[in-house]
């Protein structure tokens, strides 16, 4: 082993010898590190015994070389292991980057896609919404036009179909009138009773429809619902004709003291409208319908005959054109505007029938309630009586005055009457306006059903044969005087489904004492409070005695003035004074009176 050591060594010698660094390269190939530089490079010439001792160096030399390859591969192993680690983590995080990478750039491109996916479909959707609609509203208009067209069509044709069918009924109606149904004077003639309805003015103003003070009757244009309702509950009570809602609706009362009726809705629609309105729930129930005229203030303004009739005309042409039943002329205070209404009334063509609010006194420019019927009757009234301003019993004193004028005088006339509905005893000659309760207290001197049984009874056995009712009459009222004439018209009204005749229906009560007054003995003798205990029974009216051709009665369009109400003031107060004046002399001479009898009676 060492022989073949020795001549690898020396050959190894041999060929570092011809290196001109030969020391570097022995050091380097040998890694001899403590090489001995004294010794001559001629040693090697000497055999084998400088070998042996260059041997022995060199295995010094390697052991030691051998812990220094030990270390060197150690470092190196670091070191590469350090190079592979970092090569490795390079590696790992290119790798890992790469993979993050590729994982955030699919979750931003997914959220990405997601959202430019979502903006594209809004888009899309938006359009697609847009044309949607577009094509809907397109069909949805066409579908309305085409809906609209056909209502328009149909309306047209109904308006069209109507106001033929107006014409055409008014004309049959008026050539077989007694074919189709029997009218006022048809129905008189045959001896039946002919229930009116009640009021309407005072009825729809506490309902919230009709202004107090002008009370025109412009709500049948505002508000035809609930003067139809109105008419409905009438009709149900037993009316046998529907009035129409034309009170005070000359063109005139219209425009008076500040009234814009007539400018926003005019004379012959407000009068056109209401005959409509009774027309259609009058054919509900097989009711007759009329229109009305009433007093005007060109009357009152001392206006001349024609002027008056003229006013009268403006309503009676629409009374014409719907086709009413009859004509009503009512609420005169003046016989000779009464007659004037006649006149324009018969130039219809239709029956008239006439009545003033008027009591026994008779009118205001001293005319005897008989006399003013013998005068409606020669104007050509049909049917004449009385309405409004008093109760039902002292309107009851009129109409036989007037039956006593018209018996004398051989005249054939129907009797009507329409009262209040309010007890009025102590009013004087110009009716409740008088009273001081009027019109926004009179709740308290209201009749009761059981004092409308008595007025049915009564007006019947006087020979009235139209019974109605006017200012207060509410639906009950109505009601009452049908229950009571039942027998003689063969038949109770709608509106006793829900009532029993003289309180049957307390029967049912729970507590007995009202059981107890289920009988018709306790109401008529009934004697009710008020429940007031400091309320006078009677009150002074104020009988002022104003009529036509007294300055203050004279109207205008404008609305009235400080000094208009000035004037009013100081008249009444005036009045006040003498009257308190004629009360304390009126006391002092039953004093006197008194004095004067005690004074005989002790002698």
């Amino acid at each position: 082993m060492f022989t073949r050591f020795h001549d690898k060594l020396l050959s190894e010698i041999s060929n570092l010898f011809q290196c001109s660094d030969f020391l570097g390269q022995l050091k380097k190939k040998f890694r001899i590190d403590k090489f001995d530089c004294k010794t001559s490079w001629n040693w090697f010439s000497f055999g084998r015994s400088s070998c042996g001792y260059i041997y022995a160096t060199a295995a010094t030399d390697s052991a030691e070389n051998q812990q220094t390859d030990r270390q060197t591969d150690r470092q190196t192993d670091r070191q590469t292991d350090r190079q592979t680690d970092r090569q490795t983590d390079r590696q790992t995080d290119r790798q890992t980057d790469r993979q993050t990478h590729r994982h955030t750039d699919r979750h931003t491109d997914r959220q990405t896609d997601r959202q430019t996916d979502r903006q594209t479909d809004r888009q899309t959707d938006r359009q697609t919404d847009r044309q949607t609609d577009r094509q809907t509203d397109r069909q949805t208009h066409r579908q309305t036009d085409r809906q609209t067209d056909r209502q328009t069509d149909r309306q047209t044709d109904r308006q069209t179909d109507t106001q033929t069918d107006r014409q055409t009924d008014r004309q049959t109606d008026r050539q077989t009138m007694s074919n189709k149904r029997r009218g006022i004077l048809e129905r008189l003639d045959n001896g039946e009773v002919v229930i009116g309805d009640g009021g309407f003015v005072f009825a729809l103003e506490k309902r919230g429809y009709v202004k107090a003070g002008p009370w025109t009757p412009e709500a049948v244009v505002e508000h035809p619902e609930a003067v139809r309702q109105l008419h409905r509950e009438f009709l149900r009570a037993g009316s046998d004709v529907m009035q129409a809602f034309t009170f005070y609706a000359s063109d005139d009362k219209l425009s008076n003291r500040g009234n814009t009726a007539s400018q926003k809705f005019g004379c012959t629609n407000i009068n056109a409208a209401a005959c409509r309105v009774a027309r259609e729930v009058a054919q509900e129930g097989g009711a007759l319908f009329l229109g009305g005229v009433c007093q005007t203030p060109t009357y009152l303004s001392g206006a001349s005959k024609e002027d008056t009739k003229e006013i009268f005309r403006g309503q009676m042409r629409a009374f014409k054109d719907e086709g009413v039943d009859f004509i009503l002329c009512e609420y005169f205070e003046h016989v000779e505007e009464a007659e004037w209404a006649i006149e324009v009334g018969l130039e219809t063509g239709l029956p008239v029938a006439c009545s003033m609010c008027i009591g026994p006194q008779g009118d205001m420019h001293g005319n005897s309630a008989g006399h003013c019927a013998i005068r409606m009757a020669r104007a050509g009234a049909k049917i004449v009586g009385v309405n409004c301003h008093y109760d039902p019993f002292v309107s009851l004193e009129a109409i036989k005055l007037m039956k006593e004028a018209l018996e004398r005088e051989n005249l054939k006339a129907y009797l009507m009457c329409q009262p209040l509905a309010y007890m009025t005893p102590d009013a004087g000659k110009q009716g409740f306006i008088d009273l001081p309760e009027f019109p926004f207290a009179l709740e308290s001197r209201i009749c009761n059903r059981w004092d409308m049984h008595r007025y049915a009874r009564e007006a019947y056995d006087l020979g009235v044969r139209f019974i109605g009712g006017c200012c207060g009459f509410e639906p009950y009222h109505i009601r009452a005087v049908a229950e009571e004439l039942a027998a003689e018209r063969g038949r109770f009204p709608a509106g006793s489904e829900k009532h029993v005749v003289w309180g049957g229906g307390l029967k049912m009560h729970t507590k007995p004492w009202v059981r107890a007054r289920a009988n018709r003995e306790y109401w008529e003798n009934l004697n009710p409070a008020s429940g007031r205990p400091y309320s006078s029974a009677m009150s002074k009216p104020d009988n002022w005695g104003v009529t036509r051709g007294n300055e203050m009665l004279v109207q205008h369009a404008h609305e009235t003035t400080t000094e208009e109400e000035d004037l009013v003031r100081g008249i009444k107060d005036k009045l006040k004074t003498a009257c308190c004046q004629h009360h304390q002399e009126t006391k002092k001479e039953a004093d006197l009176v008194a004095a004067a009898q005690a004074v005989t009676e002790t002698a």
